[in-house]
């Protein structure tokens, strides 16, 4: 007896690659990467579609994360009692299940890309990814004993803060891309918009165009809604096409005139796909740029042409 009594008590610890909150925006920050590094495929999509899809234990504790992280209260009460419900509904996830499917995830992303990398962005708010971490891992543990129960309060006070309505003492102004964000109400949305923002303000601002950087911007926010995909993807064709097309006009060279028409037939052909996949996005992609380097070649004839006429 005295023996349990003197016990030592093994407190969870936080692990950065096992929270599950963390991986899901990890890989929605690759994705992103991948996409602005003109990357044919993203293995990152294929990863998040494998082990979040709808039913897996993943997916469902993603779900706790974001009720927590997403939700405000202005009562410290109502914060209380919304997190005790999110605890009782973590205990409904089958954790063997959960601790195979976070293996399977872990080994794939270990063997696709490298971990300081795929890891190389500062997580914003990581005490409360860490805080409900340790919430959800206290389902192991003896709840009577003292420091146990001591550390579950102080995890608990920090998820309760976290929810809890911010004071207006802090002026912020918010940006064109802010409001946006504040209307997306996607899985995907909330989770990677910033990190385009930052992708494309601070690095890729001066690269892609602003065709571009919209079609990846729609990609990234429906990647988990093929339908709202495909009918973004269909409505921007008819403008590409059209912009194909006044190009010919331009255009003296016959076998670039052909190259646009072959271009225009496959272009055409993605309206009658059900699914859009990452390769007709990279390959819309590089029709903008393939349009921006002909007006550009245009311009800079007409210009040269115009010089001479002076002269």
């Amino acid at each position: 007896m005295q023996n349990n009594k003197h016990k030592k008590i093994k407190l969870p610890v936080h692990v950065k690659i096992k929270n599950t909150g963390i991986l899901f925006e990890a890989l929605t920050r690759q994705i992103t990467r991948d996409i602005l590094n003109k990357k044919n495929t993203s293995e990152a999509i294929k990863i998040i579609k494998k082990y979040f899809k709808e039913n897996t234990e993943l997916r469902k504790e993603l779900n706790l994360y974001k009720y927590i992280l997403e939700t405000k209260f202005k009562n410290e009460v109502k914060a209380s009692n919304y997190l005790d419900i999110i605890l009782d509904f973590r205990k409904n996830i089958n954790n063997l299940k959960l601790k195979k499917e976070k293996y399977n995830i872990i080994k794939e992303i270990k063997e696709t890309y490298t971990i300081d990398e795929f890891f190389s962005w500062r997580i914003k708010e990581y005490p409360i990814y860490a805080s409900i971490y340790k919430l959800f891992e206290y389902r192991n543990l003896d709840l009577n004993n003292k420091t146990v129960i001591n550390s579950l309060l102080n995890e608990k006070f920090n998820a309760i803060n976290f929810m809890l309505t911010n004071l207006p003492n802090k002026k912020y102004t918010p940006t064109k891309i802010d409001k946006l964000y504040n209307k997306q109400n996607n899985d995907i949305k909330k989770l990677s918009y910033k990190i385009i923002i930052e992708k494309f303000n601070n690095k890729y601002g001066s690269v892609l165009t602003e065709k571009q950087k919209e079609l990846v911007k729609q990609y990234i926010n429906n990647l988990s809604n093929t339908k709202s995909l495909q009918k973004y993807t269909i409505s921007i064709i008819p403008n590409i096409i059209k912009n194909i097309k006044e190009l010919k006009e331009k255009i003296d060279d016959k076998i670039i005139i052909i190259k646009l028409s072959e271009l225009i037939n496959q272009i055409n052909k993605i309206k009658k796909i059900n699914i859009i996949e990452d390769k007709h996005i990279v390959g819309l992609l590089k029709t903008y740029e393939l349009i921006d380097e002909i007006n550009k070649h245009v311009s800079a004839c007409n210009k040269e042409k115009n010089s001479v006429e002076v002269l």
